[in-house]
């Protein structure tokens, strides 16, 4: 299964040990997680660091490739921060396809208080790889 095989995943697998775990559920067109930063998410004292917050983007916006099936790697990743995520306090995360233009794939997310006030949006392009793209990654051990 599928979450067998990214099991190790620093986003989404759940045995990786300092791995961020998330799960993902679809709200209509939006696919969310909810990702509450801690002590050690921080750069600046009580602040996600942004490199975390990044990392969360890409992964919820991957996810709207993989749960359709379809394997893909970042081609570019864009994020533009507005406020601090706080650590220590959830914060939710979604994304949604935009535009499907032959081997590309472009989708928007963003990054969000329980409140709905705007941390962080992104806008990101995805390159689909094939089976056998995946196996020589996997091969080269």
């Amino acid at each position: 299964m599928a979450e067998e095989r990214y099991a190790m995943c620093f986003g989404c697998g759940q045995d990786n040990r300092i791995g961020l775990k998330l799960k993902f559920d679809w709200n209509g067109d939006w696919l969310a997680t909810t990702f509450t930063p801690e002590e050690v998410h921080q750069g600046y004292p009580g602040v996600c660091h942004g490199g975390i917050v990044a990392t969360v983007l890409d992964e919820v916006m991957a996810q709207v490739l993989f749960t359709r099936g379809i394997p893909a790697v970042t081609a570019k990743l864009e994020v533009r921060y507005s406020h601090a995520v706080p650590a220590g306090r959830p914060t939710v995360y979604r994304a949604r396809l935009v535009r499907d233009v032959r081997r590309l794939y472009e989708i928007e997310a963003e990054a969000l208080s329980p409140t709905g006030k705007p941390y962080a949006t992104a806008k990101a392009s995805y390159l689909p790889i094939s089976k056998e793209d995946i196996k020589n990654f996997n091969d080269q051990g």
